[in-house]
């Protein structure tokens, strides 16, 4: 087992499903784990399950706003990142000579642009400490 004690980890999606799973497993290994999601109940919801080395926070993954305030919330409250698992995701069925344009946007937006967003503020602090 791996052992991540006092290390740092923000999970999105983390809420429920593969999200709530890899909090959960990161959780046992000794990280604090931050669970950011856009559903509020479901967030909280786990955070409440995985009791003090866990909290909740908002997230609209495809806010730049959202995710800056995240970050700067996780650095104010801990002083660090360590770990970042980009987990928030959606899919969308659709044929692709019919693939709607909008639903292409917000799968792009969601699944690519927004882990790049997240990971490059995330790495403004992972970076300088060594993470």
């Amino acid at each position: 087992m791996i052992e991540l004690d006092n290390k740092v980890a923000i999970v999105t999606g983390g809420g429920r499903n593969i999200g709530k799973a890899m909090a959960y497993a990161l959780q046992e290994a000794g990280a604090f784990v931050v669970i950011a999601d856009i559903d509020d109940a479901a967030g909280q919801k786990t955070a409440d399950e995985f009791g003090p080395k866990a909290f909740f926070i908002h997230l609209d993954i495809t806010s730049l706003e959202s995710i800056r305030k995240l970050v700067e919330k996780v650095v104010e409250h801990f002083g660090r990142i360590d770990i970042l698992v980009n987990n928030a995701g959606i899919q969308q069925l659709h044929p692709a000579a019919t693939y709607p344009p909008r639903a292409w946007d917000e799968l792009i937006n969601v699944n690519l642009d927004a882990v790049m967003d997240l990971s490059q503020q995330a790495a403004a602090h992972m970076i300088p400490q060594g993470s």
